[in-house]
């Protein structure tokens, strides 16, 4: 398979790998590895692994060393591993995640080109979608972040091949087990995928060309690869945490965006830690627009553990949720168009050639988006709209992107019904997730290079004449 990519098209391949590189060099050049406001979290536990100590934080409740669950550990193990197989000191460290990041997003361009390959059969749209993945600046910039995206994508890349592979020969039934396994992996970077398990299930049921009791078989074996990866890892957190789960950060996740629709009830007195949470959450909420600070400071005033917090956070965030769900529902459509429009990627990387503009247009955008400062002067003056005009004109590009993707997927299921389903599925499974939660353009990273893949689909098949449309391989 990858002989026939080569041959056919190693002069593209390489354009596009150089490009790649080109692109990645001069960026990670500009800017290093760069940190975010999730990387200390990241930093402290491969840090402690390095050092020997186990999968653990610095409790900020007593400062004690203790085991966490707070974040899926595959992307702190593998940067310990590079490092110490490398003889990485701890201190170069962020250098190691640098550098994995951008090997990363390169293959994630190869991966991209393989699977438009195997659900296409076009040259044209495989050679396309190469290109449009060298040059998708979200997967460009957070090439550069020390965050567990990049490989998440990569992770996610792998899945996509290995399910598409498995679905289109259905009789190899060890592709699902890898597939499941390349699942659990996915689901030990980010938790993103944790549920997802569930709706492939579902899919492979109603979508497999075998009798009930075959179809059962395959997705045993499905579950089997799927489990293998995620069990030991729960088991841990049972014997470590006496927490049956995978991670303990569901409780902030869930009252995240709701948090300022948070209100204390009668039935709440009953409940001494529910009340004084809420209490927490409200006055927080004065000065914070998120609540990741209501969340320390509520640990440090009742005395919890990373376990009991996240239970009574998912508690609140649900019931407020179920209390408010007008609300609810206007806030994850604002989150929803947000995840497919955001181009922090594209200020970001502007950013980088003029120093402050991120935050000077993000002032202004708040003016718009009434979140974090109401009470700021809300006149939009001519400067204004010409500093914030660049984020318009990509959420623009985005948005456009998006519907394109739409018809490039009907375009696809006239032609395979299967891999259209499973694209379309797994697209709406992400921004569905991620949406209930917040909303940030490196959400769309996972499913990055399928967007790629349905724009160049449509592109393709659109300005080519019917007579001469081809889908044989060549």
């Amino acid at each position: 398979m990858f002989k026939k990519i080569i041959r056919n098209t190693y002069f593209h391949i390489t354009i596009i790998l150089f490009i790649s590189l080109l692109i990645r060099i001069v960026l990670i050049s500009k800017s290093g590895p760069k940190i975010d406001n999730d990387t200390p979290l990241y930093l402290e536990q491969i840090y402690n692994l390095y050092d020997g100590k186990g999968f653990c934080i610095e409790d900020y409740v007593d400062n004690k060393l203790k085991p966490t669950a707070y974040r899926a550990p595959l992307f702190q193990y593998l940067s310990v591993l590079i490092s110490k197989t490398l003889n990485i000191k701890k201190e170069n460290i962020i250098l190691v995640i640098g550098w994995m990041n951008f090997t990363f997003s390169i293959l994630t361009v190869l991966l991209s080109m393989i699977i438009a390959y195997i659900m296409t059969k076009q040259k044209k749209i495989y050679i396309l979608t190469g290109y449009i993945t060298a040059i998708n600046l979200n997967l460009i910039y957070n090439s550069v972040l020390v965050l567990t995206d990049t490989t998440f994508a990569f992770v996610i890349g792998i899945f996509i091949l290995i399910t598409t592979l498995s679905l289109k020969h259905q009789s190899k039934k060890y592709l699902f087990l890898i597939s499941g396994v390349v699942l659990g992996l996915s689901v030990m970077t980010r938790t993103i995928t944790k549920f997802y398990f569930l709706i492939h299930i579902i899919f492979l049921f109603f979508i497999l060309n075998h009798n009930k009791s075959e179809k059962i078989k395959i997705i045993s074996i499905f579950l089997l690869g799927y489990l293998s990866i995620i069990s030991p890892w729960i088991i841990r957190n049972y014997q470590k945490l006496d927490f049956l789960g995978i991670e303990t950060n569901q409780g902030l996740n869930t009252i995240w965006s709701v948090s300022n629709l948070v209100e204390i009830k009668k039935n709440d007195y009953k409940d001494k830690e529910i009340y004084e949470i809420k209490k927490i959450i409200i006055e927080d909420r004065k000065n914070h627009p998120w609540p990741m600070g209501a969340e320390i400071e509520a640990r440090k005033k009742l005395k919890l553990t990373e376990v009991e917090s996240s239970k009574y956070f998912q508690k609140i965030g649900m019931e407020t949720i179920l209390t408010h769900p007008f609300e609810f529902f206007k806030i994850f459509i604002r989150n929803l168009m947000n995840n497919i429009t955001s181009s922090t990627s594209e200020i970001k990387l502007i950013d980088l050639f003029y120093p402050g503009y991120y935050d000077k247009q993000h002032n202004i955008m708040t003016k718009f988006e009434n979140i974090e400062n109401p009470h700021q002067d809300k006149k939009i003056y001519i400067k204004d709209i010409l500093m914030i005009l660049p984020n318009f004109i990509f959420r623009i590009i985005h948005l456009m992107i998006f519907f394109i993707s739409i018809y490039g997927a009907y375009l696809l299921f006239k032609k395979d019904r299967i891999s259209s389903i499973f694209i379309s599925i797994f697209i709406l499974y992400l921004l569905t997730l991620t949406s209930a939660v917040a909303s940030y353009d490196r959400y769309r990273l996972p499913f990055g290079i399928l967007l790629c893949l349905l724009v160049s689909y449509a592109a393709v098949n659109l300005f080519k004449k019917p007579d001469t449309l081809d889908n044989r391989e060549q």
